[in-house]
């Protein structure tokens, strides 16, 4: 066995066992990852970047899945530029196999990372390896049939003149005492709280058949929280932070970030105080390859040290590291695996 296999096997046995582990001492990517220890989750949890290789694979009874197409109002380019303009956009929606509009479904929000867009978890990044592991979970009765919707958080608007210049981002930052905005494709993962609330669950929840009954109404939002889900990979799981958590904990219960938090504690720490809401199930993901993992898991270890009160691993709450994983769709998928063997149960 080669060194590079061995110190794998370490890993993988101390992440079975649940003790802390270090990057000088068994990571063979030479990527940071701090000390961390995590819980025996009941969970069964993939921790393998093959485990769900047989999910990847076409299903009998397959899901379909629709385009929608809304304008809504560029509210970072209004609010940076003191503009009043919209954008176009478009949304991918997956019904799943039997989809019956008189029974209502949990409905998961699901976002793509830097440079992505509305189309990458079904048709760009592997195209159909999404729908079949989403039909095949179904099928299997590892999740429940769900609703799963892939918007696109950025709201790039043409022309010069509707450009945000990172100085604005600066001052923004600054302004709102948040270090980590700090170029235009941070400021979207902010912005986009509005877009979801006012603009796109509407669209979709009116539609089609939710737990919020048609009504997407404030006060049918917030009683249907329990059967809505938001996650997103690298930049978009920073956007599922602060659109998402931040933004809309009333209407959004259950929460999965793969690949990178990029939020100040405190921020998190006051909205949970001031709310009282909880948070269903927090779901988190990374890979002993991927650039992300040090920020993740600085972030896991804070968290478990300061929202003891809101969050238990093990019970509302996973950190799960996968060997080998690295900053790509073939880590994200496993990451939405687990997602959903956690979510609304």
């Amino acid at each position: 066995m080669n060194t590079r296999s061995i110190l794998s096997l370490l890993l993988s046995l101390a992440l079975v066992l649940g003790l802390s582990v270090s990057a000088a001492a068994v990571n063979p990517n030479e990527v940071v990852i701090p000390e961390y220890s995590v819980a025996d989750y009941t969970v069964p949890f993939a921790t393998r970047l093959d485990a769900i290789d047989a999910l990847k694979q076409p299903c009998s009874e397959q899901g379909t899945i629709v385009e929608r197409s809304y304008t809504a109002p560029a509210y970072a380019v209004n609010e940076m530029l003191d503009k009043d303009v919209t954008i176009d956009k478009t949304l991918q929606i997956y019904l799943p196999y039997g989809y019956d509009e008189s029974q209502p479904y949990n409905i998961l929000y699901l976002l793509h990372g830097t440079g992505g867009k509305d189309t990458y978890w079904f048709f760009t990044a592997e195209p159909e390896t999404t729908r079949n592991v989403l039909d095949n979970m179904i099928q299997q009765g590892l999740c429940e049939p769900l609703i799963v919707v892939t918007p696109e958080y950025p709201s790039e608007l043409k022309g010069k003149d509707n450009k945000i210049k990172d100085e604005l981002v600066a001052a923004y930052a600054e302004e709102t005492n948040d270090s980590y905005l700090k170029v235009r494709n941070d400021l979207w993962t902010q912005f986009f709280g509005y877009e979801l609330r006012n603009d796109i669950m509407p669209l979709v929840e009116s539609e089609f058949s939710t737990y919020a009954g048609h009504d997407v109404s404030e006060e049918s939002m917030r009683a249907s929280r329990e059967h809505r889900a938001m996650a997103g990979l690298s930049r978009g799981s920073m956007a599922t932070m602060r659109a998402g958590m931040l933004m809309n904990l009333d209407e959004i219960a259950w929460f999965g970030n793969y690949s990178g938090i990029w939020l100040d504690m405190d921020k998190l720490a006051d909205k949970l105080e001031s709310t009282g809401l909880p948070v269903s199930y927090w779901y988190n993901g990374t890979g002993t390859g991927d650039f992300a993992a040090e920020n993740h898991l600085n972030f896991h270890n804070e968290a478990m040290a300061r929202l003891s009160d809101y969050f238990t691993d093990g019970e509302n709450y996973a950190m799960i590291v996968k060997d080998g994983g690295a900053h790509d769709y073939a880590s994200w998928i496993v990451d939405l695996y687990n997602s959903l063997l956690a979510f609304f149960k």
